[in-house]
């Protein structure tokens, strides 16, 4: 980010200078210094922060290590272009020109620039994190998930250059736990994966299983879409998810990486820019209704106003989501329990806030805290998490992203008040997950207002 600041600089200073001096020069008598002009040293900051806007919602400055050569350039081209559009129509285009021709070149000139400035440093970085790879300087913690004579091997001949420092291995037998197998040490059997993943804090997974059939293979997927991971698998493994799971090919070898993105790196830098910008804005305007609905569930009954739970969220991360309270104080007292809609438990005004979804207001603030999104899948206890993972192992699918205010599940299907409904409700949310986009997004959104509108919250 420095190095894009700074070089995004450089980039606008000279193309400042060109267009006083070789644009202006044509069409004024006498052109004015731009180090006397407020307008140069406010671009001078504005400008620079604007490019670095442009290359996070672009997703730049997410997995660099991971990126190749090509895909970095093309990637800085196209951002640079889109950028270049924007500068040209908001703030060049009012310039006066000798002929309409010299916009063009204008645009050429300020596109060439920033290209240069910006692409030439990042290669240079880029090249020095290269070196660190293969020179093993840094590295991916890697594990291996595979039997001895059935990958081990054909995962170990990754390229050099690729970073990976193998930490060992995990098998399907649980006796050898421990032993050393083809020089890797054998930390577990599958049903210890996640364990594993946790304790060596591994960052890149090699799937190398040619035996395995698609449910043992989803099975330990489920396992390793909960963290933020990158998989690799060698080419039986990834024969067999074709049209399953998504796939690239990984640079100089001949495996495949699953893709950990549902949504292009721009939608998803720009839905969360959108979640909060919509969130800071409510959290604002609706403060005197914040107020009144504190002081109505006051007056209702005793206890806090808000209401506390503690949620599963994105990569099974646990955090506190916030309500207003809906009902009784003492309403869980020994297990978690789901409310019904007549449940007694509920209070007068709770009822109210629940038919118009009023209770969930303040999860504004953990969308702007980053637990939450605007939209995306029902964040769930753990008590329940684990009663429908026994029936549905892909519910973990859902955890690759950020949990949602609300959902496909919740508009097209209500409230739960058993797990069975609960799983009904997740193949819901799995389709949102598997067919995410910002469209999606203001379709829920759309489905959400209908419901609020209606009171069709229960």
């Amino acid at each position: 980010m420095m190095a894009d600041f700074f070089m995004s600089l450089l980039a606008w200073s000279l193309f400042y200078f060109y267009r006083r001096y070789f644009v202006d020069a044509v069409v004024y008598d006498t052109v004015p210094s731009p180090f006397s002009e407020w307008k140069f040293y406010t671009e001078l900051v504005v400008i620079p922060v604007f490019w670095i806007f442009i290359f996070y919602i672009s997703g730049f400055y997410e997995g660099m290590l991971h990126r190749s050569r090509i895909s970095e350039f093309f990637q800085t081209f196209i951002s640079v272009i889109g950028g270049s559009l924007i500068i040209f129509f908001t703030v060049v285009l009012n310039d006066a020109v000798h002929t309409y021709k010299h916009y063009y070149l204008i645009l050429m000139v300020l596109t060439a620039l920033e290209f240069l400035a910006v692409y030439l440093m990042r290669l240079r970085i880029s090249n020095r994190y290269h070196l660190d790879l293969s020179s093993g300087v840094v590295g991916f913690k890697t594990l291996i998930i595979g039997d001895v004579a059935q990958g081990v091997v054909e995962a170990a001949g990754l390229p050099r250059h690729m970073g990976n420092r193998f930490m060992g291995v995990v098998m399907r037998d649980k006796r050898i736990k421990g032993q050393i197998v083809n020089g890797f040490t054998c930390f577990g059997s599958y049903d210890e994966l996640d364990e594993v993943l946790l304790k060596y804090k591994i960052e890149e997974v090699v799937i190398g299983l040619k035996n395995a059939d698609i449910g043992e293979i989803q099975k330990i997927l489920n396992v390793l879409y909960r963290r933020n991971i990158y998989i690799k698998v060698i080419p039986d493994v990834y024969e067999k998810l074709i049209g399953s799971a998504k796939l690239q090919p990984v640079y100089g070898c001949n495996m495949m990486e699953i893709s950990h993105e549902l949504m292009s790196s721009f939608q998803m830098r720009l839905k969360r820019l959108m979640d909060v910008s919509i969130a800071s804005v409510v959290l604002v305007l609706l403060i005197p209704v914040f107020i009144y609905i504190t002081i109505r569930i006051m007056m209702d009954s005793k206890g806090s106003p808000i209401y506390k739970q503690e949620r599963i969220g994105k990569n099974g991360k646990p955090f506190i989501m916030y309500k207003f309270r809906s009902m009784v104080v003492s309403a869980e007292q020994e297990k978690p329990l789901l409310a019904k809609p007549e449940d007694e438990r509920i209070t007068k005004y709770g009822r109210y806030m629940r038919k118009y979804r009023i209770d969930e207001l303040p999860q504004f603030w953990n969308v702007l805290k980053g637990d939450m999104a605007i939209v995306g899948p029902r964040p769930e206890r753990q008590f329940f998490i684990d009663r429908m993972v026994a029936s549905e192992p892909d519910y973990f699918f859902l955890q690759k992203i950020r949990p949602g205010i609300t959902s496909l599940g919740m508009v097209k299907f209500g409230y739960a008040d058993t797990v069975e409904k609960m799983l009904k409700r997740f193949k819901y949310d799995l389709i949102y997950v598997e067919n995410m986009s910002l469209m999606l997004d203001f379709k829920v959104l759309y489905y959400t207002f209908f419901v609020i509108l209606t009171g069709k919250g229960v």
